[in-house]
């Protein structure tokens, strides 16, 4: 199976700075291959430095690594590696802003496709349509959901739901999750910051995953309603296509 990348990023319409930042080390179609997406947070531009050095630690990392691990292994040393590239930096006297980032990843390779999360980035699994959310935020509205404190309904609006339980850089060490998904011929892959799905449900839209849309209209389309419902985060998009 091959697989087709694309990617878009914008700072939206609120924000200043784009603090987003994705990687996408090798070009596509291709039989495999790694995707990055970070969000960063912090002071002054200090966000835009930690999701642009975990994400260039994290691939440089795992592109060094040798066949002798496992793709999951590869994954958590690198997140290592990351965390404490962010966290070294934001101990600096030019970063003591809190500094940190969240980070998904995703290694697709034959009928597989693995994931890394740490924070309130998503990954999304294409299929059939409909959308299913991969990986768990690491957030204090998804601890309340899972507590049933709070309804999914309550969870759109709760003045906490930009707080994250999670974050590269902010402790010595970090926990990454770790999914794993069967993937086939016709699926796709999204992965996406919360400035998208604070606006879009993509569920509503999947008229968008036909064979026919190329993964850059996809990307770009969702970019724009996103946009077009307010912009209120930077926006981040990533979509793979197995084909």
């Amino acid at each position: 199976m091959n697989f087709e990348f694309f990617a878009v990023s914008h700072k939206g319409l609120v924000r200043e700075n784009n603090e987003d930042y994705f990687c996408i080390p090798s070009s596509s179609p291709l039989p495999k291959g790694l995707v990055v997406l970070a969000d960063g947070m912090g002071g002054h531009k200090s966000g835009e430095v930690a999701s642009k050095m975990a994400s260039d630690t994290f691939v440089t990392e795992f592109c060094a690594l040798g066949d002798d691990k496992t793709i999951t292994e590869k994954l958590l040393l690198s997140l290592e590696k990351a965390n404490s590239a962010v966290y070294t930096a934001a101990t600096d006297k030019l970063f003591k802003n809190n500094m940190g980032t969240t980070m998904t990843a995703c290694y697709v390779e034959d009928t597989k496709a693995v994931f890394l999360n740490v924070g309130d980035s998503r990954a999304y699994l294409v299929r059939d349509n409909e959308a299913v959310q991969v990986t768990q935020d690491h957030s204090v509205v998804q601890e309340l959901l899972i507590k049933s404190i709070i309804t999914e309904e309550e969870a759109a609006n709760h003045p906490q739901k930009n707080v994250i339980t999670r974050a590269i850089g902010i402790e010595p060490t970090v926990n990454g999750d770790i999914f794993i998904k069967d993937i086939r011929h016709g699926d796709h892959i999204v992965l996406c910051s919360d400035g998208l799905t604070a606006h879009i449900d993509l569920n509503d839209l999947m008229i968008l995953f036909d064979p026919a849309c190329t993964v850059d209209s996809i990307a770009n389309t969702l970019r724009d309603l996103a946009l077009a419902q307010g912009g209120t985060d930077n926006v981040t998009v990533v979509v793979i296509r197995c084909d």
